[in-house]
C-alpha cells in the first residue's frame, strides 16, 4: 500500500511539472499576443500612418516580405525587396 501511495505522489509530481511547463508556454504566448495588441492600439491612437513592413520566413525557411498600409487597410506579401519598393512607390501615386 505504501509503495502505491509513493508511486501516486510521484505521478502527481510529474503531472504538476508538465502543467507548469505548459502553463509557462501558454503565458508566454499570451503575453506576446497581448504585447502585439497593445502596440497596435498605441499605433492607432498615435495616428501613425506609415506603412508596416516586416521580413519573415515561411515553414520551409524561405524569406518573404509582409506589408500593411494603415491608411487603406491593404496588406500584401512579396517575395523580394524590389517588389516591396515598387509597392511603396505605387502607394504614393494613388
Amino acid at each position: 500500500m505504501k509503495s502505491t501511495v509513493h508511486l501516486s505522489t510521484a505521478r502527481i509530481s510529474n503531472l504538476n511539472g508538465d502543467l507548469t511547463q505548459k502553463s509557462s508556454r501558454e503565458k508566454s504566448k499570451f503575453l506576446t499576443g497581448l504585447g502585439q495588441v497593445l502596440l497596435s492600439i498605441l499605433e492607432i491612437l498615435s495616428g501613425n500612418k506609415e506603412p508596416k513592413i516586416s521580413q519573415r520566413r515561411d515553414r520551409r525557411g524561405e524569406s518573404f516580405w509582409r506589408v500593411y498600409d494603415p491608411i487603406t487597410g491593404e496588406s500584401a506579401r512579396f517575395n523580394s525587396e524590389l517588389e516591396v519598393r515598387f509597392w511603396l512607390e505605387q502607394r504614393y501615386y494613388r
